[in-house]
């Protein structure tokens, strides 16, 4: 499953402070008594080296002199500010519990004091955090309570904060929305140091609508904004993402950019990401064929996860060591390890690698002639996936309304057009009468240009309305076309797992003629009606799987028209390219190995004339 990563990178600068330095600040804390200075400087300093110069170490020393402050008083909101710095540096090492547990405090303290705005930059904080271990429902609520209060720049982060919320949480529309919103602040108050959050997080949504040429143009620009602030936790997030791009599609170039990443390792404190980095490159190394290197990277991203607590990734890791052990030919070791996965997965509730896990035992069960137990985990394969037919329902829906709104717009677009001809022969007859009018009386010429002035307002709004429906349909065919393609993709889906189906039915009716036990024999038998059942898909499905026919019959004759020298099994691999397919799944869907693919693919890229630079999935989809 490919997922994007974002982590707000706060760039909050010590300018603010004038252009006094921490030596001056230090030297001022020791010289004067008046405890409200003390306590201002401190605060001060401590900021200083936690975003200007991100030194935990000198972070911690100083969070120790609040502490002997906050003892020789009770005041609660000197000790609000002090929990307010914990969490920020807490949140900068990746120990995201604790600075959850520090920022709730603070509020609690900076409310109790009617510090409204503190808390709301608090809340802020908590938002960005909670994001990060994807917890968006509740950073939402921390978001939309700082909403209305946080102004100026502080807005702008809390902005961006809620456009990564609601990427992830798929509301597209409202995502960009805040996006454009922190953009045009940014601009306003003439503030650029937040364009790489904005890019990523832009990157994030287009990878969404599978607009990949946008998605790098926007990773791109994001590590050309963090190389030029010297900002390493962005540039290893845009490096990841960008490895995460050409991950299975071209493993070389995702290697390139997650090794760049890991140079820069040394200068970051993130774990979390230092982590994720890790466990996408075993990932490529075990593509690329490095099995042991695979296995060691693996054990480093596994070792950081546990260290900062993080449990959610860690069905993800048991897959990737799963087929590590299947490479080696450890069957029994991967299926230990998938049932470990599914397991957790359930302890942690986490649906994303829920599916590929049973569909990797349910492979594996299927080459060790375990009929019954592929069986049983296809079957789970198939319930937590069956929800998609569902959405595929509401999805045909409304690429039906919107056909039917492309329809009407044609319509609305066509009697505008005749409105602008009748209008047109309006005015020429308008103009005739008004020169006659002329001639008859000079006091009705204001009359006159007053209408000659409506007449051309209504021509200049026919004409505006004329070009807002042009865009509306614009727009409109670009859903239907995006919707067309999920659609086609499910049919495949279908496609795939009546295939599955047939091979579990065929290896079940040979363990019926093999077994003379006749309540056995029975069961046996009820198990193939019921496969029989599944294989019987709807009416729509094969609807479905014509239009895929159709479309996939137009797509082989104009390639096979441009290009003539290509074999039938190219014709095929181009045809799944086109689909978004990758190389690991069409070699699942056409039972040869990967290798194979990928000679395809060098074979196919020389017959058409593709350039090395040219992306070859990229040029089919354009056909």
């Amino acid at each position: 499953m490919r997922l994007l990563f974002f982590i707000y990178i706060s760039l909050s600068a010590i300018n603010l402070y004038a252009q006094e330095t921490p030596e001056e600040w230090k030297n001022q804390y020791m010289n004067t008594n008046v405890e409200h200075d003390k306590k201002d400087l401190l605060m001060k300093i401590t900021d200083y080296y936690l975003f200007k110069k991100k030194d935990k170490d000198s972070v911690s020393k100083y969070l120790l002199f609040f502490d002997l402050k906050s003892l020789n008083n009770s005041d609660s909101l000197f000790i609000a500010e002090k929990l307010k710095r914990l969490s920020n540096l807490n949140f900068q090492i990746s120990n995201y519990i604790t600075s959850i547990q520090n920022a709730k405090k603070s509020i609690y303290l900076f409310e109790k004091n009617d510090e409204v705005y503190k808390s709301a930059l608090v809340k802020r904080n908590l938002g960005n955090t909670l994001q990060v271990l994807f917890k968006n429902n509740e950073a939402l609520k921390y978001f939309n309570a700082s909403y209305n209060i946080l102004k100026g720049e502080d807005r702008i982060t809390m902005l961006i904060g809620m456009g990564a919320v609601h990427s992830q949480l798929n509301n597209l529309d409202k995502s960009i929305r805040y996006y454009n919103e922190a953009t045009t602040l940014s601009k306003n108050l003439k503030i650029n140091k937040y364009s790489y959050n904005i890019y990523n997080g832009m990157a994030i949504v287009y990878d969404k609508n599978k607009d990949t040429d946008k998605v790098i143009e926007m990773l791109a620009k994001a590590l050309s904004v963090s190389e030029k602030q010297n900002n390493y936790l962005g540039q290893v997030v845009c490096l990841h993402n960008l490895g995460i791009q050409y991950l299975d599609d071209n493993n070389n170039k995702a290697k390139y950019y997650f090794e760049k990443a890991i140079k820069l390792f040394h200068k970051i404190d993130n774990e979390y990401m230092k982590a994720s980095v890790y466990s996408k490159y075993s990932k490529v190394l075990l593509n690329l064929g490095s099995i042991e290197k695979a296995s060691t990277t693996l054990d480093k991203s596994e070792i950081i996860f546990n260290k900062i607590e993080n449990t959610g990734r860690m069905p993800m890791i048991l897959n990737i060591r799963a087929n590590i052990e299947l490479k080696k030919g450890n069957k029994l070791n991967a299926i230990d390890l998938l049932n470990s996965a599914l397991d957790l997965d359930v302890a942690e509730r986490i649906t994303g690698i829920r599916a590929d896990n049973y569909l990797d035992l349910a492979k594996i069960y299927r080459d060790t002639n375990n009929a019954q137990k592929s069986f049983e985990a296809f079957e789970n394969y198939v319930r937590v996936t069956d929800s998609i037919s569902s959405k595929i329902k509401i999805k045909e829906i409304e690429v039906l309304k919107t056909k039917f709104e492309v329809n009407e717009l044609e319509q609305n677009l066509k009697l505008k057009e005749q409105d602008l001809s009748i209008l047109s022969e309006k005015n020429k007859t308008s103009n005739y009468r008004n020169i006659l009018l002329l001639l008859f009386s000079t006091g009705l010429i204001f009359f006159i240009y007053k209408q000659q002035k409506l007449s051309k307002a209504r021509r200049k709004t026919l004409l505006q309305e004329k070009k807002i429906i042009s865009l509306n349909e614009s727009l409109l065919k670009d859903k239907v076309k995006y919707t067309d393609t999920q659609i086609t993709k499910y049919a495949i889906h279908i496609d795939e797992r009546n295939k599955f189906l047939e091979q579990v039915k065929s290896q079940i009716k040979k363990i019926y003629n093999l077994s003379s036990d006749k309540e056995q024999r029975t069961k046996i038998t009820l198990l193939q009606i019921f496969i029989k059942d599944n294989i019987s898909v709807r009416k729509e499905k094969i609807n479905l799987d014509k239009e895929v026919t159709t479309t996939t019959e137009r797509y082989i004759y104009n390639l096979e028209k441009k290009f003539l020298n290509l074999t039938e099994k190219e014709i095929i691999v181009c045809k799944l390219l086109s689909l978004n397919l990758s190389s690991k799944q069409i070699a699942e869907k056409m039972e040869i190995s990967l290798q194979s693919v990928n000679n395809y693919r060098s074979s196919i890229r020389k017959k058409i004339k593709l350039d090395s630079g040219d992306n070859l999935k990229r040029f089919l989809k354009n056909l």
